[in-house]
C-alpha cells in the first residue's frame, strides 16, 4: 500500500506545446465534443418537467405575436400607401401633369406586379372645378370610366367626403364595396361590370405655387390588403395549419378573413369572412359593403375584444366553458388581437381603424405532449452521435482544404497585396499556408514595383506633351462675360432678365467671381444704359465718409462743407447704382438705405427737404446675408427691400469647362501688355490638368492673376506643370487642411466654404481630360470673353466667413496653450510678428504695408491667424483693429 499514490500529472493541463502542435482534427475533437455533449444532458434533466408547462404559454405567446406583426404590417402597409398618395398629391405644376404622374405611377406599379391600387380619381375644386377623371383596374389593366356614369351612385368617388381632409393630411374612408359598368371591345359581350372592395384614401391637390385645386381620391383594394398581411401568418410548428386570422373595423364589423383559402392561386378572389362568422349570428352586410358581418351584442368576448382594440390595446384569451368564441362553430382555442393605427397627417396621431384578430384551431398543446419525451430522448442521442461524426469529418476535411489551399496559392501568383501576414499562432497548416502567402506576397510586390516605374515614366512623358485643340477665336461680347457652360448661359440668361425690369437687384456670390461685373451687364442691358453707372464700396469707407458720399451735403452742413454736394444717388440719375459690400454697411447707413429705398427720396447732410431720384440700385455682398441677419448684424427689412430680384455668382469650380476659353484669353492679355512680341505660349496636358484639378478659392480673379504671373515667368513656348504656382498668394490654410487631412489623403482639398472637395484622385498615370471643343455649339452668337478684371470683385470688406469655419475647431483655447505653438507653419507671421508687436493695435491696411500682400490675402491671413488664436479682434467694419495675443511674441523670439 506505501507503494501506491497519485500523481498531480495527471490533473494537469496539456502543455501549451502539445495544443500548439496539435492538427485541426484534434482540437475540434477535444473543444468541440465535450460542451455539446453535456450542454445536452443538462437541457434534459432541467428543461424535462417545465417543458410542459411552458409549452402552452409559448404557443400562446407565437398566437400573440402573429397577431402583433400582422397588425403592424397592416397599419405599415396604410401609413405607406398614405405617404405615396400624400407625395403624387403635391409638387404638380398642372392638372395635366398631376395625370400624367398618377398615371404614370399606376402603370409602373402595375408592370411591378403591384395591384393595390385599384381605382383613381380626381375632383377639382376651384379653378379646376370642370376637371375630374376616374381610372379603375380591371384584370390587370388600367380603364377609363366616365365620371357622369358613377355620380347617382352612392358609393361614387366624387361625392364630398364626410371628413375633408386639411392641408398635408390624407382621409382614410371605412371599407367600401362598388360596381362598375363598362364596354369592353376585347370582350364578346358588348357590355363588362366589375365589383371592387376597396378603401378609399382622399388627399388634397395643391399646385407647386400651394394653390388648392380639389381633391385626389385613390382606393386601396382590400383582397391587396388581406394578401399582404396573409404573409405574417406562417405555422407556428411544422406540419400545422396556418392559423386563421380576420379584420375587423373599428365598428365591430368583420371585412376579411386571412388563412389557407388566400394562398397564391386564389389570391384574387373577393374577400370574405366565411370561416370566421361560422357559429355567430348577428347582421350580415353594412351600408356600403355588402360582405360585411357584425356579431350579436350577446357575444360577450367579442365585444369586450372589441373594447379593449378600440382603446388601442392588444391582448389574448383563452375560451373555456365560461367565455366562449361562438356556438357550435369552428372550435378555438386562443385569441390574439392588436390594432391596426393610421395616422391622417404627416406627423399626427394615430387613430384605431381596426385590428387584427388569429384565432388558434391547432390545439397543439394536447398533440405535442405524448410524443415530447420520446423524441427529446432519442433526440440527445443522435445528436451525440452525429455531433461526434460531423466534428470529425469537418476536420479531415478542414486539413485536406488547407493543404490544397496551400499548394494552389504556391502554384499561381495573379495580384499583389499590401504586406505580407503577419505571423501568428495557429496550426500546423495554417502555418504552411502563410508561408506559401507571403512568398507570393514578395513575388507581386516586386512585380508592382516594375509596373509602378513603367507607369511613372509614361505619365511624365504625357504630363510635358502640348494641348492642340485649344480655343483661338474668343470674341469678347459686349457684357463682357467669358463662358460656354450651362451654368453661365443661365446666368447671362438672369441678367438679361434683370435688365427688362427697374426693379432693385442683389448680387450674391463668392469674392473673385465678378459681381461688378454681373452689375455693369444689367446696367448696359437695361434701358438706363445711356445713364451713368456708378460704384460704392460700402465696405471701405466709415460710416460719416459713407453716409456723405451716398447722400451728399449741403453747403455749411459741417465746418468743412464749402460747397454743395449731390451724393451717389442724384449722380447717378437716370443710370444704375452699384453699392458693393452692403453687408459691411453700418447699422446706420442700413436705415439710411432702406429709408431711401422706400420712399426713393434721400435728405442729404444739412438739409431739410427731401430730393426724389431716378436710379436703379444693384446691391452685391459675398457674405451671407442669411447668418448675418441672424447675427443681427444686418436688417432683415432692407434684406428684403434690396432682393426684388437675387442673382448669385457661378463659383469657378462649377463651371471648370470655360477654364480653357478664361486661360487663353488672359494669356493673350498678358502678351499685349508686356509688349514684348512674344507669341502666346501653348499650355501641356500637366498643366491643364492642374488647373482642372484645382480647387479655385479666388476665383477668377485667382485665375488671372496664376496666368498673368505665369505668362511673366514662363520664358518658352509650352507652359509646363511647374510654371504653375497654385495657390502662392493664398494663406496657409490650404497647407493645414493638408496636414489634418492626412498627407496620405489624395483628391481632398477644401473648398472656399470649408468642406472638403472630392476630386478623383490624380495618379501618375491617369489619363488626361477631354479635348476642349474649338467652339462651343450649345450657345448662339459669338463665344463670350472677359476682360481683364471683368470677374474681380474689387470690394475690401472681410473674406467669406464659410471658408475659415473648418479652421474653428482645432483653434487654440487658451493663450497658454497658443504661446507654446509652433510658427513654422505661418512663415509671414512668423517674419511680422516683433513689428506686429511693437505697433500694438493695427488695422488690415497696415498688415497689408508690412506684409506687400494683396487686400484679399490680408483678409484671410487675419482671419486665419485670429481663429488659431495668434490675434485678437476688436471692433468691425471699417473701424476693426487687430492686437498680438499676450505670449505670442515672446514665443516667437524665442524661436
Amino acid at each position: 500500500m506505501s507503494d501506491l499514490h497519485f500523481s498531480p500529472r495527471l490533473f494537469r493541463i496539456p502543455r501549451p506545446r502539445f495544443w500548439g502542435n496539435s492538427g485541426i482534427v484534434r482540437r475540434l475533437m477535444l473543444v468541440c465534443l465535450p460542451f455539446p455533449l453535456l450542454i445536452l444532458i443538462s437541457l434534459f434533466l432541467v428543461t424535462h418537467r417545465g417543458v410542459e408547462e411552458n409549452l402552452a404559454s409559448a404557443i400562446a405567446q407565437n398566437s400573440y405575436i402573429l397577431s402583433q406583426s400582422m397588425g403592424i404590417a397592416l397599419s405599415q402597409t396604410l401609413q405607406e400607401t398614405r405617404n405615396q398618395i400624400a407625395v403624387l398629391a403635391t409638387g404638380s405644376t398642372s392638372f395635366e401633369e398631376l395625370r400624367h404622374r398618377i398615371w404614370r405611377r399606376l402603370e409602373t406599379l402595375n408592370a411591378m406586379g403591384d395591384a393595390r391600387f385599384c381605382e383613381a380619381a380626381f375632383m377639382g375644386q376651384g379653378q379646376l372645378s370642370s376637371k375630374r377623371f376616374l381610372w379603375i383596374r380591371d384584370r390587370g389593366k388600367l380603364r377609363a370610366i366616365p365620371p357622369d356614369q358613377t355620380e347617382i351612385q352612392s358609393s361614387s368617388p366624387f361625392l364630398p367626403p364626410r371628413r375633408q381632409p386639411g392641408e398635408h393630411e390624407v382621409v382614410l374612408s371605412t371599407p367600401t364595396e362598388v360596381s362598375y359598368s363598362f364596354s369592353d371591345s376585347t370582350d364578346k359581350t358588348p357590355q363588362s361590370q366589375v365589383t371592387l372592395q376597396l378603401m378609399r384614401f382622399t388627399a388634397p391637390v395643391t399646385l407647386s405655387d400651394g394653390t388648392f385645386v380639389g381633391y385626389l381620391i385613390l382606393s386601396v383594394d382590400i383582397a391587396w390588403l388581406r394578401d399582404s398581411v396573409s404573409g405574417c401568418a406562417i405555422s407556428m410548428r411544422r406540419g400545422e395549419k396556418a392559423p386563421l386570422a380576420f379584420f375587423v373595423d373599428n365598428a365591430g364589423w368583420m371585412i376579411f378573413e386571412t388563412g389557407p383559402q388566400t394562398s397564391e392561386k386564389e389570391g384574387s378572389k373577393p374577400a370574405v369572412i366565411d370561416s370566421v362568422r361560422s357559429g355567430f349570428q348577428g347582421d350580415f352586410g353594412r351600408a356600403g359593403y355588402s360582405q360585411a358581418f357584425r356579431p350579436g351584442a350577446e357575444y360577450y368576448s367579442y365585444w369586450t375584444m372589441m373594447n379593449h382594440i378600440q382603446k388601442g390595446d392588444a391582448g389574448q384569451f383563452q375560451t373555456s366553458s365560461a367565455l366562449q368564441w361562438n356556438r357550435e362553430g369552428i372550435p378555438v382555442e386562443t385569441v390574439s388581437y392588436a390594432p391596426v393605427t393610421y395616422a391622417s397627417g404627416a406627423e399626427g396621431r394615430r387613430d384605431v381603424v381596426g385590428g387584427m384578430v388569429v384565432l388558434d384551431t391547432s390545439f397543439a398543446i394536447a398533440a405535442q405532449r405524448s410524443i415530447l419525451h420520446t423524441r427529446y430522448i432519442v433526440a440527445c442521442v443522435i445528436a451525440a452521435l452525429l455531433l461526434s461524426l460531423s466534428l470529425f469529418c469537418i476536420g479531415l476535411a478542414l486539413r485536406k482544404t488547407l493543404k490544397n489551399l496551400g499548394r494552389d496559392i504556391a502554384e499561381s501568383t495573379s495580384s499583389a497585396l499590401a504586406k505580407p501576414l503577419s505571423q501568428r499562432s495557429a496550426p500546423k497548416e495554417v502555418q504552411e499556408v502563410r508561408s506559401e502567402i507571403n512568398r507570393l506576397l514578395d513575388q507581386l510586390r516586386n512585380l508592382e514595383d516594375e509596373r509602378d516605374m513603367e507607369n511613372t515614366l509614361a505619365s511624365a512623358r504625357i504630363e510635358v506633351e502640348e494641348v492642340h485643340n485649344m480655343p483661338t477665336e474668343i470674341p469678347v461680347p459686349p457684357d463682357g462675360i467669358i463662358g460656354v457652360s450651362l451654368e453661365m448661359r443661365n446666368l447671362r440668361q438672369n441678367i438679361i432678365q434683370a435688365a427688362k425690369v427697374q426693379a432693385d437687384v442683389l448680387v450674391m456670390g463668392e469674392t473673385g467671381t465678378g459681381k461688378e461685373l454681373v452689375s455693369r451687364a444689367i446696367h448696359l442691358h437695361s434701358a438706363n444704359s445711356a445713364g451713368p453707372f456708378m460704384t460704392i464700396n460700402c465696405g471701405a469707407l466709415d460710416e460719416g465718409l459713407l453716409m456723405d458720399s451716398l447722400f451728399g451735403h449741403v453747403k455749411g452742413a459741417f465746418s468743412e462743407a464749402r460747397e454743395a454736394r449731390k451724393g451717389a444717388f442724384l449722380t447717378a440719375e437716370g443710370g444704375t447704382l452699384m453699392l458693393d459690400e452692403i453687408g459691411n454697411a453700418s447699422p446706420k447707413v442700413q436705415q439710411a438705405l432702406l429709408r431711401a429705398l422706400s420712399d426713393r427720396r434721400i435728405t442729404p447732410l444739412g438739409s431739410d427737404t427731401s430730393v426724389p431720384f431716378n436710379t436703379r440700385v444693384i446691391a452685391a455682398t459675398n457674405a451671407d446675408l442669411r447668418e448675418e441677419i441672424q447675427k443681427g448684424t444686418f436688417r432683415e427689412d432692407l434684406y428684403f427691400r434690396l432682393a426684388v430680384i437675387t442673382i448669385h455668382t457661378v463659383p469657378l469650380r462649377e463651371h471648370k469647362m470655360d477654364i480653357p476659353y478664361l486661360v487663353m484669353f488672359f494669356l493673350r492679355q498678358a502678351r499685349e501688355q508686356d509688349h514684348s512680341g512674344r507669341p502666346v505660349p501653348s499650355l501641356s496636358k500637366g498643366a491643364l490638368s492642374q488647373l482642372m484639378h484645382y480647387h479655385w478659392p479666388g476665383n477668377v480673379r485667382e485665375l488671372s492673376n496664376t496666368i498673368f504671373r505665369t505668362a511673366a515667368f514662363c520664358d518658352g513656348d509650352l507652359i509646363l506643370p511647374h510654371h504653375l504656382h497654385l495657390g502662392a498668394d493664398s494663406s496657409q490654410a490650404d497647407k493645414k487642411a493638408h496636414l489634418r487631412n492626412g498627407n496620405g489623403k489624395k483628391g481632398s482639398q477644401p473648398d472656399v466654404s470649408g468642406r472638403e472637395q472630392k476630386e478623383a484622385d490624380r495618379q501618375d498615370n491617369t489619363p488626361m481630360p477631354p479635348a476642349v471643343p474649338q467652339e462651343p455649339t450649345s450657345v448662339s452668337g459669338p463665344a463670350p470673353a472677359v476682360p481683364p478684371r471683368g470677374h474681380e470683385d474689387r470690394s475690401e470688406g472681410s473674406s467669406t466667413t464659410s471658408s475659415q469655419t473648418s479652421f474653428r475647431e482645432n483653434a487654440a483655447s487658451t493663450p497658454a496653450q497658443n504661446a507654446k505653438r509652433d510658427l513654422s507653419a505661418f512663415p509671414r507671421l512668423q517674419k511680422l510678428l516683433p513689428e506686429l508687436d511693437r505697433l500694438g493695435e493695427f488695422s488690415r491696411k497696415d498688415y497689408q504695408e508690412l506684409a506687400q500682400v494683396s487686400v484679399r490675402t490680408a483678409q484671410y491671413d487675419l482671419q486665419l491667424y485670429v481663429e488659431e488664436g495668434f490675434l485678437e479682434r476688436k471692433g468691425r467694419g471699417p473701424s476693426q483693429r487687430y492686437l498680438v495675443k499676450e505670449g505670442q511674441a515672446s514665443g516667437s523670439d524665442a524661436e
